[in-house]
């Protein structure tokens, strides 16, 4: 386990309507999984504390992006995909400890096992449970917990929902790509299967195209993001591969999962339950739209 550092974050925008405001402080640790994984992670609290780990802790969100979506240090700074989701609720809820990972295989993320075990839903919904359990040990308490999974990452915490490691969890999905909760036994969308073996030559020969038809938008962070995917394509065709062979038995927790994303976005998926949809945004709303993003959610301050 390597010693949490305090590291400074840039100033960023939250949104077109708002001043740019700095976030919270940002710490990054690393917790090794035994078998499985390395994982980076970052966590935010509001307040003044040294150490994100200490003090009243009475709620932990933790987050868990999708493909290609990892921590990037761009001009000694930190950024990623859940900052400005984070540093708008650390100022909300005070007494909140936020984390986001760096999934395995991405950004400072290492994968111990077999590729093919760890990057499967199931091998992720391991790593959300033991790193879970390794922030509540650091924490003590019972504070309550919520999951927020983007994209593939809302099959990892669709699934860690289904094991039911934390029985009183709530779930948020975040655009979740290909999830289907209108059956007892499920399967992902066989939108997925079909979009990800196409991916690389779409995006190499009109990469604006395809990310305006599948994402539904196309800016700064969409291109970022769509850099990862082409420079590390196996961990992405192992992926895509592991989550359309996903089945999921899901029954007693529609009740404390709700399910948000852009209007625009051609991958979201409803999962039967219906979504939350914000207008104007793409695939990665909680990015271009943080405050609407978090009122869509329904987290409060209480």
């Amino acid at each position: 386990m390597t010693e949490i550092s305090l590291i400074e974050v840039a100033v960023v925008p939250i949104d077109s309507r708002e001043k740019r405001v700095a976030p919270p402080h940002l710490w990054r640790g690393e917790i090794s999984i035994p078998k499985t994984a390395e994982i980076r992670y970052f966590s935010i609290r509001g307040g003044e504390t040294e150490n994100p780990f200490t003090g009243e802790i009475d709620r932990i969100f933790i987050f868990f992006p999708g493909l290609g979506i990892s921590s990037q240090e761009i001009n000694n700074k930190w950024d990623f995909y859940y900052l400005l989701v984070m540093s708008l609720l650390a100022k909300k809820i005070p007494n909140a400890l936020l984390v986001t990972l760096d999934p395995p295989g991405w950004g400072g993320s290492n994968i111990l096992g077999k590729p093919e075990e760890v990057l499967s839903p199931r091998g992720k919904a391991t790593i959300i449970k033991e790193t879970t359990n390794n922030i509540l040990n650091r924490v003590g308490g019972k504070p309550e917990i919520c999951f927020i999974g983007h994209s593939s990452g809302g099959l990892a915490v669709a699934w860690s929902a289904w094991e039911e490691a934390f029985p009183k969890a709530t779930y948020i999905l975040d655009a979740p790509s290909g999830v289907g909760f209108d059956r007892l036994m499920t399967r992902t969308s066989a939108l997925t299967a079909r979009l990800h073996p196409r991916l690389f030559d779409s995006l190499n020969r009109a990469g604006q195209n395809y990310a305006l038809n599948a994402f539904g938008c196309y800016d700064e962070y969409t291109r970022m993001v769509v850099q990862q995917l082409i420079n590390n394509p196996e961990n992405h065709r192992i992926e895509a591969t592991e989550e359309t062979k996903a089945q999921l038995p899901l029954n007693l927790i529609r009740e404390r999962m709700r399910i948000v994303g852009g209007e625009n976005d051609r991958l979201v998926n409803t999962c039967g339950m219906g979504a939350i949809l914000i207008p104007g945004a793409g695939h990665f709303a909680a990015r271009t739209h943080p405050a609407q993003w978090i009122e869509a959610s329904g987290i409060s301050g209480n």
